[in-house]
């Protein structure tokens, strides 16, 4: 099957970070992954923002086709798969991470009298205090640690956050070791 002379045009226009060439692609393709999205999303009765889970997908095309990727992409059928595929697995991404997400059942909590429950529910932290702690945890960690970090305090799997990060699941482990460590360390200094 012979390329398409115009989606050619523009992956090459895409590598070369053309603006209007991602402003093209999502113009001709978002509406559709959108409805692919939600589509989905309501056939396994899920709410959740179908556009967001498009714009993912697309910005994660975008990304990869700069850096090169994609180089046998011959013709628009091939694109729209691609781009559906991803949409779909955005999708299943967010679903997973609803669904593990966990639910504070507040039944079990009784009748508890207010300042009870407050003892128990503890309020909530003053968020400039909350970025202050933030800062002294992260502070000594480079770049990779501070991400890998943040990823499994919102929630990743370790195997998640290796594909989320392009390394392998040894080193993330490794790292959350070391994040321990340095943490463990710095608690002990106090």
């Amino acid at each position: 099957m012979d390329a398409d002379p115009s989606l050619t045009r523009l992956l090459h226009d895409l590598r070369s970070r053309d603006a209007a060439a991602a402003q093209a692609l999502w113009d001709a393709y978002f509406g559709r992954m959108v409805g692919v999205a939600s589509g989905y999303m309501r056939s396994r009765h899920v709410s959740l923002d179908a556009e967001s889970a498009a714009g993912s997908a697309m910005a994660t095309f975008v990304c990869r086709a700069r850096d090169g990727h994609f180089p046998d992409l011959g013709d628009r059928e091939c694109l729209w798969g691609l781009l559906l595929v991803l949409t779909i697995r955005k999708v299943i991404k967010r679903m997973r991470r609803m669904r593990r997400r966990a639910e504070v059942n507040f039944s079990d909590l009784g009748d508890m009298a207010p300042e009870d429950l407050e003892a128990v529910l503890g309020s909530v932290p003053d968020p400039a205090v909350v970025d202050a702690i933030w800062g002294e945890l992260i502070e000594g960690l480079d770049e990779r640690r501070r991400r890998v970090a943040r990823l499994r305090l919102e929630g990743f799997r370790n195997n998640e956050i290796s594909r989320e990060l392009s390394i392998s699941e040894a080193t993330v482990e490794r790292d959350l070791r070391k994040i321990r460590e340095a943490w463990m360390a710095s608690e002990n200094v106090a």
